[in-house]
């Protein structure tokens, strides 16, 4: 026997005009907010590279960590220095350059990134974005307190995000931050040249 629906439970008349309008605002309000919650994720979320292969990058192995922020990439048979694009890790001489050296060994040493070029150096060195399994070394070690973003060579939109982490990293007293009147490694080396000069 088939069973029957009964039609008493459905209404015979569409919604009222001032329903459907509530419906429709309370829709729109809440993809506004999910939109809103999206973009929050994504500027808090470390950038990632899609893939290795993405336009624009290439890869190379590290075969070597000079500092925190200076690296020597090894392409097929060929070895090139590259400095981290953006930031400054403290100087040999300053506190905290060996935990930051010791950082980026571990995220990157003998390890094949992607990286991004930006241009060459007075000191011939590949200046690069550089991303290790998808994670942007660059932002990690602003991020752990490990290095400054640098006031004279980092203006693009990427900055503003970069400006924000360390901040958040020099709140939390991370790493060069927990010390004593940290000095920006620009800052430390004119002082040093100072010093020598006075010497002299």
């Amino acid at each position: 026997m088939q069973r029957r629906i009964n039609n008493s439970v459905f209404p015979r008349h569409p919604f009222p005009s001032q329903a459907l309008t509530a419906i429709h605002s309370f829709l729109k309000a809440m993809r506004c907010k999910q939109m809103w919650f999206c973009l929050l994720f994504l500027a808090s979320a470390p950038l990632r590279l899609p893939d290795a292969g993405a336009a624009g990058s290439e890869e190379a192995v590290v075969a070597h960590v000079i500092d925190g922020d200076s690296l020597e990439l090894r392409q097929g048979g060929r070895t090139c220095q590259a400095r981290l694009w953006g930031i400054d890790t403290p100087e040999y001489d300053q506190d905290f350059a060996e935990m930051a050296k010791n950082y980026t060994r571990r995220m990157a040493e003998e390890k094949t990134i992607a990286i991004s070029r930006k241009y060459t150096d007075r000191f011939d060195r590949v200046v690069v974005l550089a991303w290790v399994n998808g994670i942007l070394l660059n932002e990690e070690l602003v991020k752990n307190g490990l290095a400054w973003v640098h006031v004279r060579y980092c203006h693009e939109e990427i900055c503003r995000s970069w400006r924000q982490l360390e901040q958040e990293a020099r709140k939390q007293r991370i790493g060069i931050w927990g010390g004593d009147r940290p000095v920006p490694p620009w800052q430390w080396k004119s002082r040093q040249r100072g010093k020598k000069t006075r010497r002299d």
